[in-house]
């Protein structure tokens, strides 16, 4: 019976991780974006855009905080977790070789969105954590802070996602 559920948990396992860390090989690597913007160009306006949300979600629906302290670890968490998926991505893939020698020539010449299933699984995983963790002490309804947490959290990355693919756009 446990081998059953060992060879059902392997397989299933192997099929969640090929869907998310899956290999993209694209046979013309000639890509040019066509818009003036490019998606770090979008990125200070992401950014003031994700802090309001964020602390502003916190401080009203789940009342009992300091404005102050929930913007300092909301900034924290924010620029922790969008530090994540690019570490991630450097230990795991872009190493400074081969058609792209630095960072900005494939950042230049690749069709890279800030926001994707990689980065808002890493949003959540790191600044969930970091954000409740901080700030649980200070509010009675924990629960309730979870929930505002990862709801502010997806609606900013899906803010964030339709921003980058409204302003920036490309072709191969």
């Amino acid at each position: 019976m446990d081998k059953k559920y060992s060879i059902i948990s392997v397989c299933t396992d192997f099929f969640v991780f090929s869907l998310l860390f899956s290999v993209r090989a694209y046979a013309n690597s000639s890509w040019h974006w066509i818009s003036e913007t490019r998606p770090y160009d979008v990125l200070p306006y992401v950014i003031v855009m994700t802090l309001f949300i964020e602390t502003f979600s916190i401080v009203l629906l789940c009342r009992g905080s300091r404005i102050t302290k929930v913007f300092c670890f909301v900034s924290l968490a924010n620029l922790l977790s969008f530090l994540a998926p690019y570490v991630f991505w450097y230990w795991f893939g872009f190493r400074g070789d081969g058609i792209y020698p630095t960072y900005s020539n494939f950042m230049e010449h690749w069709p890279v969105f800030t926001v994707g299933i990689l980065y808002t699984i890493m949003t959540l995983a790191v600044e969930v954590p970091v954000v409740y963790k901080a700030l649980k002490r200070d509010i009675e309804k924990h629960k309730r802070l979870l929930w505002v947490i990862v709801a502010s959290n997806l609606v900013t990355t899906l803010l964030t996602y339709f921003c980058e693919h409204y302003f920036c756009y490309g072709r191969g």
